[in-house]
């Protein structure tokens, strides 16, 4: 959880006691580490979208397949180097 709490300061260029107020601020009925734990999942649910799993890979993880690292030329919407296919 710290280790998220942690990126997601990065991320918005925010302090860990900006985030911890903000999420005080707005939670209900639940205990703050409650809201923590749900505003993170909340976070990053919110940042994984169909097209984010797709440039990082997911979906490979069983099929066999081989990850190979991409460069941020494909991550940013350039072909993929062994298929030559749209990122």
């Amino acid at each position: 959880m710290w280790d998220s709490l942690a990126e997601i300061c990065r991320r918005e260029d925010m302090s860990l006691h900006e985030i911890c107020s903000l999420i005080d601020a707005r939670r209900q009925a639940s205990s703050l580490t409650a809201a923590i734990r749900v505003f993170t999942l909340t976070y990053f649910r919110a940042a994984a979208t169909e097209d984010g799993h797709a440039r990082s890979g997911h979906g490979l993880l069983y099929s066999g397949h081989r990850r190979t690292r991409r460069t941020p030329a494909e991550l940013s919407g350039a072909t993929h180097r062994r298929s030559g296919l749209p990122s």
